[in-house]
């Protein structure tokens, strides 16, 4: 988990990968703090590297969300890195 300041607000964010998008770097996370309605529910935010700030890595170990599958989240996004589930 890393701990990050996006637009001011503080948050916590499981990052699953990080792409480029039109020359920009984005962050691919799961935000667990944000209210879900359920668990299929649950997807990545993405959040432009240029944004962050305040970044700190933390001890917390999490888990690929469900719903990850490793695809760049739109179709001309190119991935640089991402994470991978453990076989069950």
């Amino acid at each position: 988990m890393v701990s990050v300041r996006y637009n001011g607000a503080a948050l916590t964010l499981a990052p699953h990968l990080i792409f480029l998008r039109h020359g920009a770097l984005y962050l691919g996370a799961f935000n667990p703090d944000k209210t879900w309605r359920s668990v299929e529910d649950h997807r990545l935010g993405n959040f432009n590297l240029a944004g962050l700030s305040e970044v700190a890595c933390l001890e917390t170990p999490f888990e690929p969300i469900t719903a990850y599958d490793g695809t760049p989240p739109a179709e001309h996004d190119e991935v640089l890195v991402c994470v991978e589930k453990t076989p069950a």
